[in-house]
């Protein structure tokens, strides 16, 4: 299982669902809740699959866990810019998106380089462990947060044409 061709193929498993799951979510995402969709979507896109790789050697088993979690990631990316471009003023948006694309493209290089280091100072079984690990903090602590509550809901709009930041800014600007 620990071969690179299983890799690759693991990865291209993941990489057909995530294209699935995208295509699913732009057919039916508008229909559906978005907070019940970005949960499922990100308690299944990232532990389930390390510790999946880290528990068995079964490349069928590790195979449909990548699919199921390449399906979870489809819909994440529609939800999370819905709502960034829904929360963020327009006169803010460029600033404030480029920041959080640049913040989150930082990791790209960063990621692999300490896992490798990682996997090099203990054995690919416990990384992979450790990564279960940081995945499940990563996404249950976000869903857990009252923000997340109101991510369903777009910004009502002020009587003067602009977006209200919540219901307590509209009541005052009436």
């Amino acid at each position: 299982m620990h071969q690179p061709e299983a890799l690759g193929l693991v990865a291209g498993v993941l990489g057909a669902g995530a294209i699935i799951g995208a295509l699913i979510a732009a057919w039916l995402g508008p229909k559906l809740p978005r907070r019940v969709v970005f949960t499922i979507g990100v308690l299944v896109a990232g532990a389930p699959l390390s510790l999946v790789l880290a528990l068995t050697s079964a490349l069928p088993l590790a195979l449909t866990v990548a699919f199921v979690a390449g399906l979870g990631t489809g819909g994440l990316n529609p939800i999370l810019n819905a709502v960034l471009y829904e929360r963020i003023p327009p006169q803010l948006r460029a600033r404030t998106l480029g920041a959080l694309k640049a913040s989150a493209w930082i990791g790209t290089p960063i990621g692999p380089l300490l896992a490798g280091s990682l996997v090099e100072v203990i054995d690919l079984r416990n990384a992979l462990f450790i990564f279960a690990a940081i995945f499940l903090v990563a996404t249950v602590v976000p869903v857990m947060l009252p923000a997340m509550r109101s991510m369903h809901r777009a910004p009502r709009p002020g009587p003067d044409g602009t977006e209200a930041r919540d219901n307590e800014a509209v009541a005052k600007s009436t």
